[in-house]
């Protein structure tokens, strides 16, 4: 089992993972202009719940390991929040979003990342990322359920 301090370590990289994820949704909606982007506006606009992170074999269910629930709503206007509520308390954190070229990029607090959009229908969203994860680097992919 996991200390807090190691648990709290953990949430805060899944926490900037779907931030990441969440700037790109936010893009492709800020720049939408034809009727293709125009659905894709429609699709990304709401409140996603994280369910799975993949990395290599390794799947883990994210509201286990969070022993909570993980959000991100995606706003008109290039905004978005990520929400972290959990048994030990909750955190929310405000970002702004831009896309360009197939690659979401998202601004929190100072801190820039990019995320691919792998799939997105009106009820499932997977975005994926090159970086570090727990020491090594790693792709990973995030999936995410509509919920509202």
């Amino acid at each position: 089992m996991l200390t807090f301090d190691e648990n709290f370590t953990r949430m805060k990289k899944l926490f900037k993972i779907a931030l990441l994820c969440a700037a790109v949704i936010g893009a492709l909606v800020s720049f939408s202009s034809c009727s293709k982007d125009s659905m894709t506006n429609s699709k990304l606009i709401g409140k996603w719940q994280a369910e799975t992170i993949t990395s290599g074999a390794l799947s883990l269910d994210l509201n286990e390991m969070l022993e909570g629930e993980m959000f991100i709503t995606f706003k008109r206007g290039g905004e978005y929040v990520t929400e972290v509520v959990a048994e030990n308390g909750s955190e929310t954190t405000n970002g702004t979003w831009s896309y360009a070229d197939g690659i979401l990029t998202t601004n929190i607090g100072g801190e820039t990342s990019d995320v691919t959009v792998v799939e997105l229908t009106y009820s499932r969203l997977v975005l994926s990322q090159k970086g570090e994860i727990l020491g090594q680097e790693a792709e990973s992919t995030i999936t995410f359920k509509k919920v509202r």
